[in-house]
């Protein structure tokens, strides 16, 4: 296993083996059943710890957390300690303010970039093409060719190693964890020269433009969530954009998940909307998960709207 069991992740794209306590005693030895989690932006190492405990607990299995940290350069600005501390309790507070709003703005520069990494992706597959590499040669470019992001450099080398010995690979990725996702997958195929059948991506709130052909990907999709207007249509749910934002859209034109949240549309709906929170405990991504894992038996019945099992009762708490 990766990293002491239930750590917090040491650093930017830190591996790191996560069980949920109650389902300990019946996941199987991660080396038979396991789920690779990517979060999204803007994840302090608790909230990966914690997002990574959701999709333990309704898969019953061990999980392997891919850590993508905040900020562009890889340096947690929420948790920046100042440099002096005899400063006012207001002053430190409007500092550490600004540090979030930092660590925000280069998490969305990292994302731009992250969009973008497919067409760049193109020209080193053609430069590797040109030089006539071979396969270990492809292999050390490539991996180094996410200099802009060191979680998708983590992934691609961790699936490099599953994929020799794992008949199935089952990755559940959210918001920006698509991206980094997308582009590992893409770079992975073509290092591999072939397809990968094996791959099974549960995709949240995905703003991914471009997936390997090869593979399975399965959009989750929450009305309310502008976020995945990104994919440009690869995993938007319904009606258009437009109509989506004023409230008028209509769910279930796209060939992707239906939501099972009754969000009503009022302002900052969409930041609800695209919490990991609500797309885990879907009853559809539910079903769909444990089935293709074949977990036996259901998840048990939510007790309330939005009140699933311990892990989220954490989550409104942190």
């Amino acid at each position: 296993m990766q990293g002491n069991l239930n750590a917090l992740p040491a650093g930017d794209g830190a591996v790191t083996t996560y069980i949920w306590p109650a389902v300990k005693a019946k996941a199987p030895d991660p080396a038979a059943r396991k789920v690779i989690f990517v979060n999204g932006m803007h994840n302090k190492p608790e909230v990966h710890r914690l997002g990574a405990w959701f999709v333990s607990e309704v898969t019953e299995s061990y999980v392997v957390g891919v850590y993508n940290l905040i900020g562009l350069s890889g340096y947690l600005y929420s948790s920046r300690q100042l440099p002096h501390s005899d400063l006012s309790p207001r002053v430190r507070k409007a500092v550490t303010v600004v540090n979030e709003a930092v660590g925000f703005g280069e998490d969305l520069g990292q994302c731009a970039l992250d969009w973008t990494q497919p067409g760049t992706l193109l020209v080193q597959k053609l430069y590797t093409i040109a030089a006539d590499m071979t396969d270990a040669d492809r292999y050390q470019f490539i991996r180094r060719c996410f200099y802009t992001n060191r979680a998708t450099e983590s992934l691609f080398q961790l699936l490099y190693e599953e994929l020799r010995v794992a008949a199935k690979v089952f990755i559940v990725c959210h918001s920006q964890g698509n991206l980094i996702t997308s582009n590992a997958l893409n770079a992975l195929s073509w290092v591999l020269g072939r397809g990968l059948p094996e791959v099974r991506v549960f995709a949240l709130a995905s703003p991914a433009l471009h997936w390997p052909s090869g593979i399975s990907v399965r959009a989750f999709t929450n009305v309310q969530d502008p976020v995945t207007w990104l994919s440009l249509g690869t995993s938007e749910l319904g009606d258009s954009p437009v109509n989506i934002a004023m409230g008028n859209g209509t769910p279930g034109r796209a060939s992707v998940a239906q939501p099972d949240i009754g969000i009503p549309m009022r302002p900052w709906t969409w930041f609800a909307a695209h919490q990991l929170y609500e797309y885990v405990y879907r009853k559809d991504f539910i079903a769909a998960i444990r089935g293709a894992m074949g977990v036996g038996g259901s998840f048990p019945p939510l007790p309330a709207p939005h009140a699933p099992g311990p892990p989220a009762q954490l989550a409104r708490h942190r």
